[in-house]
């Protein structure tokens, strides 16, 4: 029975196996490259999508542009006018004294300063006209806004255009969802870096999930468990089939890479839910024997002969995309060269929830973090919150049905313009692309100490900025939580021990922000040893499949690996 190693990340997944020369060898399950984007877009609506009409565009750009010039004129003529009618009103005056008790003292002294005023009414109106009138007049002008160009009115008509264009395929989803569309018969299933970019294309046209490994172990009712089920044999099946028409053999059993606690599972229970699922999906997509090996585990066998150089203990750290994992190893180089597994630590952080938190951080106060009411009161944060977390089902579906309550807020704020975005990103399902921009921006970072990024493709947009040294501060909680791990994984060595190695992969291995973090909790002097961030994983699990592939039955199989156990 041949077995296939298949590492399904949360971001990426890749597929290898150790051919009869020992040999790694990756399926290009995407195009031309190895990783695959876990990401899945079912997409319901088939006709071609709705396109501007240029000829109807100019028209009514043209339309739009002459009638802002004559606003604009409007506006100009408007103030002319205010400032004459300020001019009447606040103009100083003189009133000259009534004769009374004509030959008084009081009223020749007003009527003596009344002639000297009058003949100075000259240089005071002046000086009325020159202040009070020049500053009453720049704030009129102020006021006025300034007039578009063409290609400005053109932009704004376009994006109302399309608006319309999208509130009609908006019309056409009606109350269908992820789950209904995976029954539907019409529904087309896209894999990868081509559900990315269909989504991208025409996010109303269906339905993405950018990992679906991120809901196995959340909470889940049966039926949801059921349809989880359903999208992941949909996943395996297109990579068995690729990696068969690839390799050129038929793969009946598999071996998956897991974390030490699957996303969610803090809630009891979501590590059995979460392999139970896997297993479930891999056995309909069409492999008979199906076996799980822990991640860094299997990291420790790709770099095995780096490993067996010295018999001191090993902690092997994998950040990964939606989990972070650690084992402590100790080390047996003698003829038989096994690991002997010490215990291991897990929980659920890793690059999503960087990604989601420098969204939170940098995107959320332009979609209505922290904004204030008319009221003075700030405006809840809830909406926005539910709008960036993509990985989960419950606050989607409360962002999805959002609509109303944004309408009350573009109303009740003093910000209009946050809450005008929100409800864009909501009536298109923009959020997805939010998240891909956050990524986008943590990777940047590794070789930028700085990046400014545009969101031009909301109708108001904004720009982006993060510095490298923002890391540890934006995304605090989550490397608190991930240097826990390290700290708890390595109490459990024997501490007499005072020297041990660290290795270090993961797709955020890669974050300097991060190293240094977790460099200055290990010992002084013991130096972070990174390996391949994305391929020693799935490289440990070809390892295993290769083993397992050369047994003769499921009965003489062995139960590890150089130590390294093989779960069921």
């Amino acid at each position: 029975m041949n077995y296939l190693a298949v590492d399904f990340g949360t971001t990426n997944s890749l597929v290898g196996v150790i051919d009869e020369y020992g040999k790694l060898n990756l399926v290009p399950l995407d195009g031309s490259n190895y990783e695959m984007p876990s990401s899945i877009f079912l997409k319901v609506v088939h006709e071609p999508p709705l396109e501007v009409n240029q000829e109807y565009l100019e028209s009514k750009a043209e339309k739009f542009f002459s009638e802002d010039q004559v606003r604009f004129e409007n506006d100009q003529t408007a103030v002319v006018k205010k400032i004459k009618e300020f001019i009447q009103t606040n103009k100083p005056k003189l009133i000259k004294p009534k004769p009374s008790y004509s030959y008084s003292n009081a009223y020749q002294k007003k009527l003596a300063q009344y002639d000297r005023d009058l003949k100075d009414y000259p240089k005071i109106f002046k000086i009325f006209l020159e202040t009070e009138v020049v500053r009453k007049e720049i704030e009129l002008k102020s006021q006025i806004r300034g007039p578009i160009s063409f290609e400005q009115a053109k932009k704004k008509i376009k994006l109302s255009i399309e608006q319309d264009l999208i509130d009609a395929e908006v019309d056409g989803l009606g109350d269908q969802t992820f789950f209904t569309a995976l029954n539907s018969d019409e529904t087309v299933a896209f894999f990868g870096s081509s559900a990315v970019i269909e989504y991208l294309k025409a996010p109303l046209s269906g339905f993405f999930m950018g990992s679906p490994q991120a809901f196995l172990a959340v909470q889940l009712n049966d039926s949801q468990k059921e349809l989880f089920a359903r999208v992941m044999t949909l996943v395996l099946t297109e990579i068995k089939r690729r990696s068969e028409e690839y390799l050129g053999f038929k793969y009946e059993g598999v071996v998956f890479g897991r974390p030490v606690n699957y996303m969610g599972s803090e809630q009891g229970g979501g590590n059995q839910q979460a392999l139970a699922i896997m297993r479930k999906a891999a056995v309909s997509a069409g492999f008979n024997e199906v076996r799980f090996v822990i991640e860094p585990m299997a990291a420790a066998l790709a770099i095995s002969k780096t490993i067996f150089e010295s018999n001191l203990p090993v902690l092997l750290l994998d950040i990964g995309g939606g989990t972070t994992d650690a084992v402590m190893l100790n080390v047996d180089s003698a003829s038989d060269e096994k690991l002997t597994v010490i215990g291991s630590a897990g929980e659920r952080v890793g690059g999503s929830d960087f990604d989601q938190s420098i969204a939170i951080s940098k995107i959320g106060p332009f979609i209505g973090m922290n904004s204030i009411l008319k009221s003075g009161t700030y405006a809840p944060n809830g909406i926005v919150i539910d709008c960036l977390s993509t990985r989960d089902i419950h606050k989607q579906a409360r962002f999805r049905k959002s609509g109303h309550q944004i309408n009350t807020l573009i109303n009740a704020s003093s910000e209009p313009i946050s809450f005008q975005r929100l409800l864009q990103i909501m009536q298109q399902q923009l959020q997805h692309r939010l998240l891909l921009n956050s990524e986008e921006l943590k990777k940047s970072l590794v070789d930028a100490e700085a990046i400014t990024f545009e969101v031009d493709y909301l109708m108001n947009p904004m720009k982006i900025s993060i510095a490298r040294g923002d890391i540890r501060k934006v995304c605090e909680g989550e490397i608190i939580r991930i240097l826990q791990i390290v700290k708890e994984t390595l109490s459990l060595r024997d501490t007499a021990i005072k020297q041990y190695r660290v290795f270090m992969t993961g797709g955020m291995s890669i974050s300097n922000g991060v190293v240094d973090a977790i460099q200055e909790v290990i010992s002084p002097g013991i130096a972070i040893r990174r390996i391949p961030a994305l391929r020693s994983v799935v490289a440990g699990l070809s390892v295993v499949a290769r083993q397992l592939s050369l047994s003769q039955s499921i009965h003489t199989e062995p139960g590890s690996v150089r130590g390294i156990p093989i779960e069921r």
